[in-house]
């Protein structure tokens, strides 16, 4: 089936993937993967003993701090092509 995975992560960088999958775990699974790649391709990273979890981000260490700080968010729904085509290029 195909999911239609909506990734944001800070300062209003949103992206949507479309990705095959059995089922909704596994596509939200895949959607996470993505988020993380997303975030990674704009300076983010994850750092667990700085913020205790792997869903805040940060960027821009300046030896005490991340200067900038962000959080994963993904969400899932059953693709639909007429209603999500403008999402997908």
């Amino acid at each position: 089936m195909k999911y239609l995975c909506t990734l944001e992560i800070a300062n209003g960088v949103k992206a949507w993937e479309l990705v095959d999958a059995d089922n909704e775990d596994m596509a939200e699974t895949r959607a996470r993967e993505l988020c993380i790649d997303l975030a990674e391709s704009y300076g983010f990273e994850q750092n667990l003993d700085f913020f205790g979890d792997y869903d805040t981000l940060g960027r821009e260490w300046d030896e005490e701090e991340y200067q900038d700080t962000g959080f994963l968010e993904y969400y899932i729904e059953p693709y639909d092509e007429e209603e999500h085509s403008g999402y997908i290029y």
